[in-house]
């Protein structure tokens, strides 16, 4: 029975483990780009998004707000998907209302905010849909949190 159970419990961890194959240009490339501080385009998708999830987080000793977007792009488990202007700097919001008025400028319709509190801070976030006349973003994934700070 013990053979059984420890059977299954390595097939499960197995099935949900995950890997992702760059090529050795495309790491150097990432990893050169940073560096530079250089503009990482995101992948395109294949499709128009009808909705988006912005998330909001007050930073420490500060009144700025540190403002991610999700459209339902790749990225990794630490990281952040940065809203960016034409030039592939990270746009600075100083409060959620600069990010909620941002969105709203592109076109896109507000439907629901929630918190979730994890520690001792707020992370809202906040719904959005897109009618198909809505502008996206330069959203660019990255794993350092707080560059161009």
């Amino acid at each position: 029975m013990k053979k059984y159970l420890l059977t299954i419990m390595l097939l499960l961890f197995v099935l949900n483990s995950f890997a992702q194959k760059k090529t050795k240009e495309e790491r150097q490339a990432e990893l050169d780009a940073k560096k530079e501080g250089n503009y990482i385009a995101r992948e395109k998708l294949d499709y128009s998004p009808s909705f988006a999830l912005l998330l909001a987080q007050g930073q420490m000793f500060t009144k700025k707000v540190n403002v991610t977007i999700d459209f339902g792009q790749k990225s990794g488990f630490f990281e952040q998907s940065y809203i960016r202007d034409e030039n592939g700097k990270k746009i600075k919001f100083y409060t959620v209302i600069d990010a909620l008025n941002y969105m709203k400028s592109l076109g896109w319709e507000f439907i629901d905010a929630y918190a979730i509190t994890i520690g001792n801070s707020n992370v809202y976030h906040y719904l959005f849909k897109n009618d198909g006349n809505a502008k996206i973003p330069n959203v660019n994934v990255d794993g350092e949190e707080n560059d161009d700070n």
